[in-house]
């Protein structure tokens, strides 16, 4: 499933290249990155088959806790803004379209940082269980 994601991704980018309108070429690009994305996720699954794989370690954990705090305040303000902009502005319905695919982005990763956070402070590694 990897490369026909991957596949399916190249082909919708080359596609979106073409494409004059802003609003359409910008939501096939994001589909376009989204398809990369399960891409590296579904090798991610196979990873985990593998015998002798190797899972988050402790001196890991410690050293990436920060960070994912930071990008947790990050996604605070975006959400924010984003819904700030979309309850504010008069906006025409592509606006309002891609404002709200940001939302919908920035609330989900948002709930996805908060969860590995939550088991990186509990002290926990990240095992088959948590995902």
């Amino acid at each position: 499933m990897s490369g026909l994601e991957k596949e399916y991704a190249e082909k919708l980018a080359a596609s979106a290249s073409g494409i004059r309108n802003p609003a359409i070429k910008a939501v096939m690009k994001a589909v376009s990155t989204d398809s990369l994305k399960h891409s590296t996720l579904y090798t991610t699954l196979l990873e985990f088959m593998e015998p002798g794989r190797t899972m988050l370690a402790d001196e890991e954990a410690d050293r990436i806790r920060g960070e994912i705090e930071r990008h947790i305040g990050m996604e605070d303000k975006m959400i924010s803004e984003v819904r700030e902009i979309l309850e504010k502005e008069k906006l025409i319905k592509a606006e309002k379209f891609i404002l709200e695919m940001i939302l919908r982005d920035e609330v989900l990763h948002h709930a996805l940082l908060k969860r590995v956070h939550g088991i990186l402070v509990e002290g926990e590694t990240l095992s088959e269980s948590d995902l």
